[in-house]
């Protein structure tokens, strides 16, 4: 297996291999999936994506764009209630999806290594599964990156209308604000960074929720839903640090586009927001004051508003049925 590889090729796919081994013990542990949270597990062919259908009773989709939401770990699904409150009177369809690797998504192939490219593969398996007419993207802090990569790949089909970022930067801002959160590149060491967060997942999770959000009832809240869903499952941030830091290539989409962007987190005090438009050069920034690094749970209600206009002055037209 390991011929024709360099030894740190092979410590790399060591580490990768750590994370994919946690997170399919985690799933031995999955949380009930409750009836009132419209909680559901996708089986992909790349991954198991644990999904909350935030807007109705059902898993049924009802409008003509539906916005797919990722969570920013360790934040796991059953931390958006307030959300998917006002998501429910707004008439919007959002779907909100655990990130593979975090909380109780999973890899399930081998040469899942936690990459732009595989995130990119799974979003376009889900989007497939789900079958929406159009969808919206809402993707949080490093996980923005995907967002150029899955609207080129999308082109051809049509059927992704637009993007909306929160907390998201270019990648050289991307890879400096990974870097800073490790000054002691302890989670960037593959192999070390794996079993470091192994041993040390519970508080890691909590110093970091502590530190970027600046509403204390939110902070509460996530640190609830974690310890009730069994320590928040899976938290596989070293392999995600680590590929973020081997990737080289920035792709750049005219999608149309919003930023939405909390004034207040610290962990982003160096990095300029509008250095989104080298990714997406067509975004609108949102700025908020006093909101941290979860502006879509620390303004769920204002969060929903500007979704909605968003969505609504999309001009979208389905290319599948010209």
């Amino acid at each position: 297996m390991c011929r024709g590889k360099s030894p740190q090729s092979v410590v790399q796919s060591i580490g990768y291999w750590i994370d994919r081994s946690i997170c399919r013990w985690t799933q031995r542990c999955l949380p009930l999936s409750t009836v009132e949270r419209n909680i559901r597990n996708i089986k992909l062919p790349s991954a198991t994506v644990r999904v909350r259908y935030a807007s109705s009773s059902s898993f049924k989709l009802k409008s003509k764009i539906t916005t797919v939401m990722f969570t920013d770990p360790p934040v796991t699904v059953e931390a958006y209630d307030h959300l998917c409150e006002y998501c429910k009177d707004s008439g919007l369809d959002v779907i909100v999806a655990e990130i593979p690797g975090f909380g109780f998504s999973k890899p399930e192939t081998a040469d899942f290594d936690f990459t732009f490219d595989v995130m990119t593969r799974v979003i376009c398996e889900l989007m497939d599964e789900i079958r929406a007419s159009a969808y919206v993207l809402a993707l949080p802090c490093v996980s923005g990156q995907v967002a150029p990569r899955v609207a080129m790949e999308r082109s051809n089909i049509g059927d992704l209308a637009g993007i909306v970022t929160m907390q998201s930067a270019a990648l050289p801002l991307q890879q400096a604000w990974a870097r800073r959160l490790d000054p002691y590149n302890i989670l960037h060491t593959p192999v070390l960074g794996q079993l470091f967060l192994w041993m040390l997942s519970s508080i890691t999770k909590k110093n970091w929720v502590s530190y970027a959000c600046r509403d204390r009832s939110v902070r509460d809240n996530i640190y609830c839903c974690v310890t009730n869903a069994r320590g928040g499952g899976a938290f596989s941030l070293a392999s995600a640090l680590q590929s973020l830091a081997k990737t080289t290539s920035q792709p750049k989409h005219n999608i149309r586009s919003l930023s939405i962007w909390g004034n207040a987190d610290r962990s982003h005090r160096k990095t300029p927001d509008s250095h989104v438009l080298e990714m997406l050069p067509s975004s609108k920034t949102i700025r908020w004051d006093g909101v941290g690094h979860f502006p879509e749970l620390e303004r769920p209600k204002e969060f929903v508003h500007v979704l909605a206009d968003f969505v609504s002055s999309l001009n979208f037209q389905d290319k599948r049925n010209l």
